[in-house]
């Protein structure tokens, strides 16, 4: 019962950690069509691996703010790096200058494409909250078996 207890806690937590990070990133979506424009270069194109053998691009892309130069691989705010469409990636190609949005108050965070949130985002915060609460669920259950059997042990001691 230990180990379920233990499960069940990790579960939770880590699942919690990873809804907050989603989350948290929800103000930025709308928040970054006024965020200001900078030209920055695309230094290098990586591949990587996704679900099921895809693959997907990551972009790496340089920009000065203040005389201070920034590294950012962020092409916009999704959930998964993996769920950006090849045709968005494919646009862009190494030591081209492009146009990114920068968060003024934090200028090491930016983006490529403004303003876009993925319509599954919603419904994979939506699935995520679901896990938590059948986690919450189940260990609920095995708690309550545990209980049952605290007390039936209790009342034969007693009897």
């Amino acid at each position: 019962m230990f180990f379920k207890n233990i499960f069940y806690a990790l579960g939770v937590g880590l699942y919690s950690c990873f809804i907050w990070f989603q989350i948290s990133e929800i103000p930025y979506y709308k928040a970054s069509s006024n965020w200001p424009i900078v030209r920055a270069e695309i230094i290098s194109i990586e591949s990587r691996s996704c679900a099921r053998g895809s693959t997907s691009r990551k972009i790496n892309y340089e920009y000065v703010v203040d005389k201070k130069t920034y590294i950012s691989d962020r092409v916009m705010f999704v959930t998964l790096a993996c769920s950006i469409s090849h045709s968005i990636l494919e646009k862009y190609h190494e030591g081209e200058f492009v146009d990114a949005y920068y968060d003024v108050n934090y200028p090491k965070r930016s983006v490529l494409i403004v303003g876009k949130m993925p319509i599954g985002t919603l419904g994979f915060i939506f699935f995520n909250f679901l896990i938590v609460f059948l986690i919450l669920c189940c260990w609920y259950d095995e708690y309550q078996d545990m209980k049952a059997k605290a007390d039936k042990s209790v009342i034969k001691l007693f009897h």
